[in-house]
């Protein structure tokens, strides 16, 4: 089902579903992805982002990679490098079934591990994130921005040095202070910078871009660009949902959403419109 006006009518058609949650949320799911073999050259620059990455307090503690979803089914959408062919630089991943996404395909999905945190949304930011998710991330000027890493590296590295939080005294993000307003960047610009993020970056964006947070960004002067995969999880109102190996990632959530706000976002008919029509699917 390659057809964009077939895959919109069926998006369209399962949306009529009656599902009506009483409250909305937005899901990020965080990676400790070990790799099954040591010469991925990714591991390298893995290992430089926990470096300089802020541990967290769930039981993963360190991330390497960043994606996001509007429900919990194994299909998040996440941001990674292109490889020779590949037309999308946003990608579905999966984390028990990999082999249709070449990043996800390189993990050892039995000593990788995940975090799942949740923030509430509102039911009209909720469809929002929903129909640019699901119709219209397929946008090929959306490119992982490899020259973006050494800005990142420097702002991270700086902190690390300076012995100094991400975050302020209301655990917010902080990651420039309010003299440095003007390194931050408005979404007008970031339209006409598709190819300068990065995982998380791309999580940021679309928090930035659908949802009140971005006043959250703006009132702190945080640059999305360079939150790191472990900032997301110190937004304020983020709530941790679950962690485990890749391999038990639908135990995991089943178990964990059980008679909790989240359990109507770990339904089927969710996941169909997306397995049947991922990018990465030939």
């Amino acid at each position: 089902m390659s057809d964009t006006m077939s895959y919109e009518s069926l998006y369209n058609e399962l949306s009529t579903e009656e599902v009506i949650p009483n409250q909305y949320f937005f899901f990020m799911r965080l990676y400790n992805a070990v790799y099954k073999s040591k010469l991925n050259p990714t591991a390298t620059l893995d290992k430089a982002i926990k470096f300089v990455d802020q541990k967290t307090n769930d039981p993963v503690g360190h991330f390497n990679h960043a994606a996001c979803s509007y429900k919990l089914t194994d299909d998040f959408t996440g941001l990674t490098t292109n490889s020779k062919g590949e037309p999308y630089a946003v990608k579905i991943e999966s984390c028990e079934v990999t082999d249709y996404n070449r990043y996800m395909k390189s993990t050892d999905i039995t000593k990788s591990e995940f975090a799942v945190y949740a923030l509430p949304v509102t039911k009209e930011e909720w469809e929002n994130i929903r129909h640019f998710l699901d119709l219209e991330i397929r946008d090929p000027k959306i490119r992982y921005g490899t020259l973006s890493l050494v800005g990142f590296a420097v702002d991270k590295i700086g902190k690390k040095l300076a012995r100094n939080t991400v975050y302020g005294k209301e655990d917010i993000p902080l990651q420039f202070s309010k003299q440095n307003d003007q390194l931050q960047y408005n979404d007008e610009e970031m339209i006409g910078k598709k190819d300068s993020l990065v995982c998380s970056s791309f999580v940021g964006y679309v928090l930035n871009k659908f949802t009140s947070y971005k006043n959250t960004f703006d009132r702190t002067a945080t640059n999305f660009h360079l939150l790191a995969p472990s900032d997301l999880t110190r937004i304020p109102g983020a709530k941790y949902v679950c962690s485990g190996y890749f391999k038990d990632y639908n135990k995991s959530v089943a178990a964990a959403v059980k008679n909790k706000p989240y359990d109507l976002f770990y339904t089927p008919f969710l996941s169909e419109v997306r397995t049947g029509c991922s990018p990465m699917k030939k």
